[in-house]
């Protein structure tokens, strides 16, 4: 280019600065975008996998039910095998400085040392030292939630009676970084579940089994195969009565963050690649109506000699400065984002060694996009406009003078003439076609963002309201270690305040299918009863799909085993392999429940009554927490739980998704504002010689903004059904790629989401055209009634 077409490329940038820099901003949310949520994705993951490397979390984990210590020595002998921990592990219960009881989970710690395998992070204090008999290290969640320090007591219940521990150290375990006590109840609750390091001579004294543990966890060699070191570590403990297996991608905190992690990048892949569509729709949008704006000066260039070569080189210039500045300054915002967001989701969830990297692919790699769509945006114009001969150029174009003026067919279906304030405006929309078109698009795709983001919102929250007040009526709720008798029934209904009491059952399972298997949770409860209820698809009653042997599955399990309906599945149980018929589908909170009627489990068992280790309560609300002391301090109670606090803890825990969505919807409403103001000002400003023209000849400048507004209606009216449409559809998009085999959501939004959005984009729409309206009426009127003639 020469200096003259630099020059010139200056003074456009000026000229349109406004939009210049609205296009700008956007081309830096899309790339800040991509930067902040695919780099925080990758330091998460980076970030886990560094803490287990480093604190040597398990390969696999066996849990047997009694074996000497000294086993642990045949097991390091295994080829491929690194270390190996055994430890005891007791859950049990902890008593509140209020009474209230919550349950606790003591793992036996070797004192004055790390583990071997499963190694903790000291966050606060220090290690017991060799020969403390009553120090003890706290999980850091908590530890905050009740605001414990080194020095301060703890009570742990073993074997029925109260310990009293001091405090040495607040500690973070690649087991816990989310804290669930199994894959069937992943909900992490610091309000209700403690985990204690216990010097594991004092835990195996107190329970009356020296030199006994329950656990080995295996760690192994970079180059071992799993497959063939898994088996023979399970042939050695098989004398001692194996009750499970864990791998480490089957254990409840690493398969929980996995799956997160996994929504997570899903949610962070699909909106910053629609933000970069919406730029490149942007920039088109601009910059073809710069060029066809400019046909007069492009015809001047030609006649004066300058080559195509040069004119196309010119604005693909202006488009590149805008792209460019914008993914550099994208590039720089995203990395902060980027660090914010990881740093913030870190120190929710408790990861103790955080890895913050930049990621220079990301950045170049929204360079790039950004680059290219401002190529591809900039070149197709241009190059059309070039092929115009001078002359040609140089006059307005022959289809704009040409047009049909025969009135709107429109306008024939109203009674009467329309006024000429209304008759413009619809006019400018249906003649107009390609400019009314790209501002359409923009309109369109501006719905579409920030109703996902909405959407979204919308869709956890009516999850939360439909599983914790249709689904699930109880209001306590009562877990056994071990099968009930009609005498605990009668011992609870006792008890003061409770109105009603459903024993149902709740016990692991797998099911198996020619395809496949999955590990479930599952309940067999009366189909008669109102404490608990379903979601169940395809208008079938509960009662009757739960009847003669039928089941209950999520659409979750379904999906994964390919299940239809009518279809048989085997049920491996603790008593034995069981066929049941899959009679429908329930849409649930967890997504690896079924369910089977008592009576299925009756049979199943051959037992002369009902069996039962569950216990589901309506009482009055005055009497919840009496209630829940009293029931823990049942003979077997190994779990007492209030629906109001396990609600509570559930909406607590999604403040992380609410700040996630949060950070989303900003971005995406940032962008929705630009893209708008973008479009309506440079489709006011492509025809301020018609407008200058109208305020010559008297028109004040408000009719002048009414008949923008109007235009703004109605391009309004006819983006909603598809702007909308497209939102929908985006939601549900990444609401599937969001939800996973163990937390399952389904999509929904508000019909107050449909109609805020649809609102938000009018308003945004009309106050983006007042900066352009005012520029009009500070026009010179004489020369711009001059311009393209």
């Amino acid at each position: 280019m020469t200096p003259t077409l630099w020059h010139k490329t200056w003074r456009d940038l000026r000229a349109a600065w406004a939009q210049s820099l609205a296009l700008l901003l956007i081309v830096a949310l899309g790339v800040a975008s991509l930067v902040a949520l695919t780099g925080a994705y990758r330091d998460l993951g980076s970030s886990y996998h560094h803490t287990y490397e480093t604190l040597h979390f398990a390969d696999v984990t066996f849990r047997v039910a009694a074996a000497p210590a000294t086993v642990a020595a045949s097991l390091a002998r295994l080829d491929g095998m690194a270390a190996v921990t055994p430890r005891l592990v007791v859950d049990t219960g902890y008593l509140l400085p209020d009474g209230t009881p919550i349950r606790a989970r003591l793992i036996g710690f070797p004192p004055g040392r790390q583990p071997a395998v499963n190694q903790v992070h000291l966050l606060e204090g220090r290690l017991p030292a060799s020969g403390d008999t009553d120090g003890v290290l706290v999980e850091s969640h908590f530890a905050h939630f009740y605001h414990l320090h080194p020095g301060d007591t703890v009570t742990p219940l073993i074997a029925g009676r109260e310990y009293r521990f001091t405090v040495r150290g607040v500690i973070a375990s690649p087991e816990y970084l989310i804290v669930s006590p199994s894959r069937q109840d992943i909900l992490p609750s610091a309000r209700t579940f403690g985990v204690f390091f216990v010097p594991q001579p004092v835990l195996q004294k107190a329970v009356h089994a020296p030199g006994k543990v329950n656990e080995f966890c295996l760690l192994l060699k970079p180059d071992a195969d799993a497959e063939a070191v898994i088996p023979k570590a399970a042939d050695v403990l098989t004398p001692y009565h194996l009750e499970a297996t864990t791998r480490q991608k089957d254990q409840p905190s690493n398969a929980a963050l996995s799956l997160d992690l996994e929504g997570y990048r899903e949610m962070g892949e699909t909106m910053p690649l629609l933000m970069l569509l919406v730029a490149a729709l942007a920039l088109y949008v601009m910059l073809g109506r710069m060029v066809r704006g400019q046909r007069a000066q492009i015809g001047l260039m030609k006649a004066i000699g300058r080559s195509n070569r040069s004119i196309v080189a010119h604005y693909l210039v202006i488009a590149l400065v805008i792209a460019g500045d914008g993914a550099l300054l994208g590039a720089a915002i995203g990395t902060l984002l980027a660090r914010l967001v990881a740093t913030t989701y870190a120190r929710e969830l408790g990861i103790p060694l955080l890895q913050i990297r930049r990621y220079p692919d990301l950045m170049l790699l929204g360079l790039a996009l950004s680059l290219g769509m401002a190529a591809l945006a900039a070149w197709g114009p241009a190059r059309g406009a070039t092929r115009l001969q001078p002359a040609q150029a140089m006059r307005l174009d022959p289809a704009n003078a040409l047009t049909d003026g025969r009135r709107l067919w429109l306008e024939r279906l109203l009674p009467g003439s329309l006024p000429v304030h209304l008759r413009l405006p619809l006019r400018n929309v249906f003649r107009a076609r390609r400019r009314a078109f790209s501002t359409w698009l923009s309109i369109v795709f501006a719905m579409m963002l920030v109703l996902a983001a909405f959407g979204m919102l919308d869709s956890m929250n009516t999850m939360l309201d439909r599983y914790f007040h249709t689904i699930e009526r109880w209001d306590l709720q009562v877990v056994f270690a071990q099968p009930q008798t009609a005498a605990t029934l009668a011992r609870i209904r006792r008890l003061p305040g409770v109105k009603e009491v459903v024993p149902a059952a709740a016990f692991p399972a797998t099911l198996q299918t020619a395809t496949g298997h999955k590990d479930i949770l599952l309940t067999a409860i009366p189909s008669d009863q109102h404490v608990r209820g379903w979601d169940v698809q395809d208008g079938i009653t509960p009662r009757a799909a739960l009847a003669d042997g039928g089941m209950l599955i999520t659409p979750a399990l379904a999906h994964t085993l390919g299940l239809q309906r009518g279809d048989t599945v085997q049920v491996k149980t603790p008593f034995g392999v069981k066929k049941a018929t899959v009679r429908a589908f329930s849409n649930e909170l967890y997504g690896t429940l079924a369910f089977v009627d008592s009576k299925t489990l009756q049979a199943w068992t051959g037992a002369p009554a009902t069996v039962f280790n569950l216990v589901y309560l309506k009482a009055d609300p005055p009497q919840w927490k009496t209630l829940k002391k009293a029931l823990f301090h049942l003979p077997g109670a190994a779990r007492v739980q209030i629906k109001a606090d396990a609600e509570h803890d559930w909406r607590q825990f999604m403040g992380l998704f609410y700040a996630f969505m949060v950070f989303i919807i900003a971005f995406v409403v940032g962008m929705a504002f630009a893209v708008l103001f973008n479009a309506m000002t440079v489709n006011i400003l492509e025809r301020q010689r018609e407008l200058a023209t109208m305020r010559a000849l008297g028109a004040p400048i408000r009719l002048l903004g009414r008949m923008a507004a109007l235009e703004s209606v109605i391009l309004w009216l006819l983006a909603l059904p598809f702007g909308l449409g497209a939102g929908w559809y985006v939601t549900r998009a990444m609401i599937t790629g969001f939800s996973t085999e163990l937390f399952s959501m389904t999509t929904f939004i508000a019909p107050r989401s449909y109609v805020l959005t649809a609102i938000a984009i009018l308003l945004t729409m009309l106050l983006a055209s007042l900066p352009a309206i005012r520029r009009i009426a500070r026009l010179d009127l004489a020369a711009a009634t001059k311009m393209m003639t």
